[in-house]
C-alpha cells in the first residue's frame, strides 16, 4: 500500500469510527451509566456445548479448533436479513454479492478461500450442487428464517466431513418444535426496492414422542439494476432494466422418539429461486434464471445402554439451473446422495471415540435436453480419538480414507491439542489435511473435462488462545496457514491439476459486556495470499490469489437492551482495497483495483403482549456509501425493511 492510500484510507477509518461514535450516541448508548449493575451473562463459557467439531455435543473447553457460534438470539435479532448477509458479518468470512442486488450470485469465501473450499452444512448433512462447475450450494436457496443456530468451524476439517472442509465447514441447525401441541409465528415485513417478506411456521408436540417442524418462506424484491451503466452499452445508456429476484421456501420435519435412546427425524425441503441477470458486466439485460432445490432424507440416533451411540443419516437432494440468455436456452441437473452411518462412545471419563463411514453418490444432466451426463461416487471410512480432562490438557486426532470411483485413493488426518490454564486460557494448535475431489464439470463437463484429474490437497497450520471470561471479557485470537497444492485451474482450454495456493492469516475477535444488556464485539482479519501456475513449458508464474477479498478487514459490534421491551444495535465493517480481475478479454489475466470502503448498519425491535408481538426495522449502509464488491455490478446504497413478527 503506497503512503498516499494509507493516509487517506487511515483517513477513512478514522472518518467513520466517528460516525459510529455519533450513532452510538443517537441510539442512546450512553445510558449505559444508569444500567443495572447486575452481573451480566458471560459471553463464552467453559461449558457451552457445540456439535460440528466432534460430530456430537462437547463442551468448547475440550476443543481445540476454532469454532464461532452465531446463536438463536443472534439471529431472531436479525430479521430482515438474508442467511448471506449475516454470515458476511462474521471474523474471516466475506459473501462476495453479499451487497450486490439480492439475486446476483453470492461467493462465499473463508479464510481467503474461494466458495468450493468451505463445505455447507444443514443439521449436520451436506449441501452439495453436482450441477455447479465447483460443486458450490446456492447460498440463495437457503433461508434464515429456518435457521436456528449456525456453527462455524474454521480450518481443514475432511477428517470428519470428507471433500470440500478445506477453509471449514459451516452447520446450519434448523429450528424444533416448540413446546405446545401447537405453536405458531408470522413475519411481515417490507423494504426498499419494493421488497415484500413473508415467513410462517408453525409446529409442536403431538404427543411426548412425537413433535412437527413446518415453515414457509416468501421474499420478493425489483431490485436494481445489476450491472452498472458506465455508458459503454450505449444502445441502453440510461436505460438499464431493474432485475428482480422472487425466492420461496418450505421446510418441514418430524421428531419421533418411539422409545427412551431413540430418536428418528424425517424432514423435507424445497427452495424456489427466480430472477434476471444482465448480459454481463456494465451491459443491460433481462434474461431469465430458476435455481429449484428438492431434499429428503432423515437423522437418526440409538442409544446403546452401558455404550455409545449408533448414528444413521441419509440425504437425497436434486438441483435444477436454468438460463435463458442471448445464446439460448441452457441448464444442469444434479442428484446427490449420501449416507453416513458413525458411532461415538465415552469410554471413561479420559476417553472418547468416533468411528463412520460415509457414502456419496453425484450425477448430473443436462436439464434442457434431458440427457444424463455422467456420475460419480465416493466411499470413506473415518475415525477420531479424543484425550480430556488431562491436568487441562485435550487431544483430538483422527483419520479418513477416501476411495474415489474416478481418482482412485487419498487419505487425511489431523492432530489437534489443546491445554487449558486454570480455566482461564485455553491454548491450542491444529495440524490437519484436507481436500476437493475433483467434481463432474472437471472430470466430464462439456468444457475442458479431463478424467486424469487427480484431487486437491491441502495442509493448515493453525495456532491460537481463547481467552475465557475476566470481568465480562474474552478474546479469540489464531494465525494460521494454509498450503493447497494440485488445484484444478483452466488452462489451454482444459482443467489441469497445476497450480499451488498458499494462504496466511490471523484472526482477533474481542468480546466485551461493560454493563447488563449491553454487548460490544468486534474483529480484525488478515488474509494474504498466492498462487503459484505450473507452466507446461517455461518459468512458474506467481500472482495475488485473494481476488475480491480485503488483506485488513475489521469490526465493530455494539447491542443494548434498553429495557424488557426495548432492543437497538449498530453494525460497523470496514475493508481495504481489493483487486478483481477485468474479464473483457478472456484471453488474459487484467487485474483492476477495487477500492475500500466501510459500512454502518442497524437494527431495531420492540416487544409488545408478553414478547408475543414485535415491531422491528432493520437499517443498511446507513452512511449511504457507493462501492464496488465485483467489477462491473453495481451494489446497494442505503436501503430498509420494517415489519413485525407475531408467535402465539
Amino acid at each position: 500500500m503506497n503512503n498516499f492510500y494509507q493516509k487517506n484510507y487511515k483517513k477513512s477509518i478514522i472518518n467513520q469510527l466517528a460516525s459510529v461514535a455519533a450513532m452510538l450516541s443517537v441510539f442512546g448508548i450512553q445510558s449505559i451509566a444508569f444500567a443495572q449493575q447486575t452481573a451480566p451473562e458471560t459471553n463464552k463459557n467453559l461449558t457451552e456445548v457445540v456439535v460440528t467439531a466432534t460430530k456430537f455435543p462437547k463442551k468448547i473447553s475440550e476443543i481445540g479448533k476454532v469454532v464461532r457460534v452465531i446463536s438463536a438470539a443472534e439471529i431472531e435479532r436479525s430479521k430482515g436479513k438474508t442467511l448471506y448477509e449475516l454470515l458476511n458479518e462474521q471474523a474471516g468470512i466475506v459473501v462476495i454479492g453479499s451487497n450486490s442486488n439480492p439475486g446476483k450470485d453470492k461467493s462465499l469465501s473463508l479464510r481467503g478461500a474461494g466458495a468450493g473450499y468451505t463445505l455447507i452444512l444443514m443439521d449436520g448433512v451436506p449441501l452439495t450442487d453436482p450441477s455447479d462447475v465447483a460443486g458450490v450450494y446456492e447460498l440463495r436457496l437457503l433461508n434464515l428464517d429456518q435457521i436456528e443456530r449456525i456453527e462455524i468451524l474454521k480450518g481443514g476439517q475432511s477428517t470428519l466431513y470428507g471433500s470440500d472442509a478445506v477453509a471449514g465447514v459451516i452447520n446450519l441447525i434448523t429450528k424444533k418444535a416448540g413446546k405446545n401441541p401447537v405453536n405458531a409465528g408470522l413475519t411481515l415485513a417490507a423494504g426498499s426496492l419494493s421488497a415484500k417478506r413473508v415467513a410462517l411456521n408453525i409446529d409442536g408436540k403431538i404427543t411426548k414422542q412425537l413433535s412437527y417442524y413446518t415453515s414457509y418462506s416468501h421474499f420478493e424484491t425489483e431490485g436494481i439494476a445489476e450491472a452498472v451503466d458506465n455508458g459503454s452499452d450505449s444502445a441502453n445508456h440510461g436505460h438499464f432494466h431493474r432485475n428482480g429476484y422472487i425466492q420461496n421456501a418450505v421446510l418441514a420435519k418430524l421428531n419421533y422418539q418411539p422409545t427412551t435412546g431413540i430418536t428418528l427425524s424425517p424432514y423435507f425441503r424445497l427452495s424456489a429461486n427466480q430472477g434476471t441477470y444482465p448480459s454481463d458486466a456494465f451491459m443491460d439485460g433481462a434474461y431469465v434464471y430458476k435455481l429449484r432445490s428438492l431434499s429428503g432424507g432423515f437423522n437418526s440416533s440409538f442409544n446403546i445402554p452401558s455404550a455409545g451411540t449408533l448414528h444413521v443419516t441419509d440425504l437425497y437432494t436434486y438441483t435444477q439451473r436454468y438460463y435463458n440468455s442471448a445464446y439460448g436456452a441452457y441448464g444442469y441437473t444434479g442428484r446427490f446422495n449420501q449416507a453416513d452411518v458413525y458411532y461415538n462412545q465415552e469410554l471413561n471419563s479420559h476417553l472418547q471415540f468416533i468411528a463412520g463411514v460415509s457414502y456419496q453418490h453425484a450425477a448430473t444432466l443436462d436439464s434442457v435436453s434431458k440427457t444424463s451426463q455422467a456420475s460419480l461416487s465416493m466411499v470413506s471410512p473415518y475415525v477420531s480419538l479424543f484425550l480430556k480432562n488431562l491436568g487441562g490438557f485435550n487431544l483430538d486426532l483422527g483419520g479418513r480414507y477416501n476411495h474415489h470411483s474416478a481418482y482412485g485413493n487419498n487419505v487425511t488426518w489431523n492432530i489437534n491439542p489443546s491445554y487449558t490454564i486454570a480455566e482461564a486460557v485455553k491454548l491450542f494448535v491444529n495440524a490437519s489435511t484436507a481436500f476437493k475431489a475433483p467434481t463432474i464439470s472437471n472430470l466430464y463437463g462439456p468444457f475442458g473435462a479431463n478424467k486424469s484429474l487427480k484431487p486437491e490437497h491441502s495442509s493448515t497450520y493453525e495456532a491460537g488462545l481463547t481467552l475465557f471470561p475476566v470481568q465480562n471479557f474474552n478474546l479469540d485470537a489464531v494465525v494460521y496457514h494454509r498450503d493447497i497444492k494440485n488445484e484444478i485451474t483452466y488452462y489451454n482450454n482444459s482443467y489441469q491439476n497445476q497450480a499451488r495456493q498458499n494462504n496466511k492469516g490471523i484472526e482477533i475477535e474481542p468480546n466485551f459486556k461493560p454493563a447488563e444488556g449491553l454487548t460490544i464485539k468486534g474483529f480484525y482479519a488478515l488474509v494474504v495470499g498466492k498462487v503459484t501456475n505450473k507452466a507446461p513449458s517455461g518459468r512458474d508464474t506467481t500472482y495475488d490469489n485473494v481476488i475480491r477479498i480485503p488483506k485488513h478487514s475489521f469490526g465493530l459490534f455494539a447491542g443494548y437492551q434498553v429495557n424488557k421491551a426495548l432492543y437497538m444495535s449498530l453494525n460497523f465493517r470496514s475493508y481495504q482495497h481489493r483487486i478483481d480481475q477485468n474479464f473483457a478479454d478472456y484471453t488474459k489475466i487484467d487485474l483492476v483495483n477495487l477500492k475500500g470502503y466501510s459500512q454502518l448498519d442497524g437494527y431495531a425491535e420492540y416487544s409488545l403482549f408478553n414478547h408475543k408481538l414485535k415491531v422491528f426495522a432493520q437499517l443498511f449502509n446507513i452512511l449511504n456509501k457507493r462501492f464496488t464488491e465485483v467489477y462491473g455490478y453495481s451494489t446497494l446504497r442505503f436501503h430498509t425493511e420494517i415489519g413485525i413478527h407475531l408467535s402465539i
